[in-house]
């Protein structure tokens, strides 16, 4: 992450640059919104429970990312955040990866 733009580089996350701590597909089903599997995959990267985060609108606007990512995109969308200690990536058809990021000195 570029710390002064808070721009995530591909080096740092992505589907075929790093490992992901938790990566989670996107909902086929259509059950669970973007939102809702980010909460669930940051609670997982963090041994937490979902309830336990604090709210996502803090660092984004939940009804935005999955207006971004509902059925009938073209899949090239990809949005990356910083929340609850993790590296948070959104990509193509609603992918969601987190990294648990180092704590800062």
């Amino acid at each position: 992450m570029n710390r002064d733009t808070d721009r995530v580089d591909d080096s740092e996350l992505g589907s075929d640059n790093v490992d992901a701590n938790v990566r989670l597909p996107a909902d086929e089903g259509g059950f669970d919104t973007v939102s809702i599997r980010v909460v669930e995959c940051v609670a997982e990267a963090t041994g937490r429970e979902p309830t336990d985060l604090p709210p996502l609108y803090d660092v984004v606007d939940p009804d935005a990312l999955d207006d971004l990512f509902t059925a009938g995109g073209d899949g090239n969308c990809t949005v990356s955040f910083r929340f609850e200690g993790t590296l948070v990536e959104v990509r193509g058809e609603g992918d969601v990866a987190a990294v648990q990021m180092p704590a800062d000195d």
